[in-house]
């Protein structure tokens, strides 16, 4: 039997008029299981087959004009899974789309409105008769986008639940992710651009969702992990967010789409204050760059901005443990900072710092720079800069110490904050403290640092140590000697090859500073002092310091 895409439309609607979407899901499984055999197809519209369950069998015919009047020998009353196994079996075979009948609930609810425009179109004809007339193409296409127009961001998030229930089990986290977004961009018609942008962002939220178990009902522990691949995924579906809150919201001519934003910022509030434990740090980065990027370039005045802070603070009160009021801490100051109220927003953070055990997210806290720095606000910028310094803790500070050279390059003058801020930070500071000595010529404090911690020489890359050798070699001479003489003192094979790596850097050092002589004398008294150690010369003369 052949079938146009009208049957094909209609028989999809008929799966979802006499089958549940428990009974869909668990026929899929059958199907992917490879349980239906020996199926035929009859031109009268009629498919047999056999469907294999548990060491038993259960015969099917289906009528594919009339899917009530099919039968299973299982017994079941109505519709059963043996017949959605067998119906997909045949969509397979006819290169008809398997996902179009798994997910024929969700269509239903797409198309509801283009019932409602029938039904209207029906009326104003005042025909009377409840027979629709078919719509134009465009006309079926603006009823469809007036379904999902008309729908709140949670009815949209239960029509993505609904078509991508069947995926995910068994799959790859990346995998699911692609066709989870693939099912419900298959559910999009043309909308207007801000809706557009809207409905994109809340399918990349969902699936974001659902790949790090924030979903209702999810367990939500203060040290909740997930795994690698999953991460992978997460964090792809977490930069085309990004990209999407990078384009101006499209909400200027369309005030009528606002409660949309509004509710997309709730939802994002939730997960927001829900996201505490663990290495997790998707949604408070995406709460954040909606406000700094869609919300922001909006807001009439400072209302919106002080609004959220009542409604931070409200939830606030309802969290019970110090850790699960981390992000809302965060959120609070970021709406300090965009009022401008940043001598807020610091002790806000110092005293969320003090009561958290530190476990405020550098990440999120640098979140705060950005907004500065993208204001070209340096003054503020540099004290922003000074207060959350030490609160950073442990980690990478490369786009913490980036956002000092911004400053400083447009504030020499307060060059000298910074260095007392990197100073009260140490350790921590130690490698970015390091970097911007030997960035801003600072050798001999650069020397006096490495030789107070004890660091090794050929830890650095040769690159490392150019500027020293160009601008002050001498203060590399203390640091090669010292290094020398402990590797010595390890007495073992290993060590007195990095010695002998060393005293050649030396050699060259003493020649570069025109100072052959104070080598030569250094090295004969070395060679004295250890002439005993019997590798310790065989590894000179290998290095050819010694004939």
């Amino acid at each position: 039997m052949k079938m146009n895409d009208t049957q094909w439309t209609g028989l999809v609607q008929q799966v979802a008029e006499h089958f549940s979407d428990l009974t869909i899901k668990r026929g899929f499984q059958y199907y992917k299981q490879g349980r239906v055999d020996e199926l035929t197809i009859a031109d009268s519209g009629s498919v047999a087959a056999i469907v294999q369950e548990n060491g038993t069998s259960a015969r099917v015919t289906l009528n594919l004009h009339s899917l009530e009047d099919s039968e299973c020998s299982c017994g079941e009353n109505g519709g059963c899974r043996h017949m959605i196994a067998v119906l997909l079996q045949y969509a397979a075979l006819k290169e008809r789309p398997v996902y179009s009948i798994v997910n024929a609930h969700s269509a239903g609810l797409a198309s509801r409105a283009q019932t409602q425009a029938h039904a209207e179109a029906d009326y104003a004809s005042g025909s009377g008769t409840g027979r629709f007339p078919a719509l134009p193409g465009a006309d079926r296409e603006h009823a469809a986008g007036q379904a999902i127009a008309d729908m709140s961001t949670a009815e949209w998030h239960d029509l993505f639940s609904q078509c991508t229930a069947s995926f995910g089990s068994g799959a790859q986290p990346l995998q699911y992710a692609h066709q989870a977004l693939e099912a419900i961009y298959a559910l999009k018609p043309r909308l207007a651009p801000v809706l557009e942008q809207l409905f994109g962002l809340h399918a990349h939220l969902f699936v974001l969702d659902r790949l790090i178990g924030l979903a209702p009902g999810a367990a939500r522990g203060a040290h909740f992990y997930i795994g690698y691949h999953t991460q992978i995924a997460a964090d792809e579906i977490k930069a085309a967010i990004h990209l999407s809150l990078s384009e101006e919201l499209a909400i200027d001519g369309h005030p009528e789409h606002w409660s949309m934003v509004t509710d997309t910022l709730g939802y994002l509030r939730e997960r927001m204050r829900n996201e505490s434990g663990g290495r997790l740090h998707y949604f408070p980065d995406i709460y954040y760059r909606f406000w700094q990027q869609w919300l922001a370039p909006h807001a009439n005045g400072t209302e919106m901005f002080r609004e959220e802070l009542r409604l931070l603070e409200a939830a606030e009160e309802a969290q019970d443990s110090a850790a699960a009021r981390v992000p809302g801490l965060l959120a609070r100051s970021w709406m300090y900072v965009f009022l401008s109220r940043d001598e807020e927003a610091w002790q806000l953070l110092q005293a969320a710092d003090r009561s958290t055990a530190r476990q405020l997210p550098p990440a999120q806290l640098l979140l705060l720079m950005s907004e500065l720095h993208g204001k070209g606000e340096w003054a503020r910028l540099v004290d922003g800069l000074t207060a959350i310094g030490p609160l950073l803790g442990t980690g990478s500070l490369d786009e913490y110490l980036a956002y000092w050279r911004t400053a400083l390059e447009h504030l020499p003058e307060l060059e000298t904050r910074m260095w007392d801020t990197l100073t009260a930070m140490l350790p921590l500071s130690g490698d970015i403290y390091a970097q911007a000595l030997l960035e801003r010529g600072r050798y001999r404090q650069w020397m006096d640092y490495q030789l107070s911690t004890g660091a090794e020489p050929l830890d650095f890359r040769v690159a490392e140590l150019q500027p020293l050798e160009r601008h002050a070699p001498e203060l590399l001479l203390p640091f090669y000697h010292q290094a020398v003489e402990r590797y010595v003192l390890l007495k073992n094979r290993h060590d007195y090859k990095a010695a002998v790596k060393l005293l050649k850097r030396l050699a060259k050092l003493y020649k570069k500073l025109k100072l052959e002589d104070r080598w030569q004398a250094f090295f004969a008294s070395f060679t004295r002092r250890h002439g005993r150690l019997r590798a310790l010369q065989e590894e000179l003369r290998k290095g050819k310091l010694l004939s």
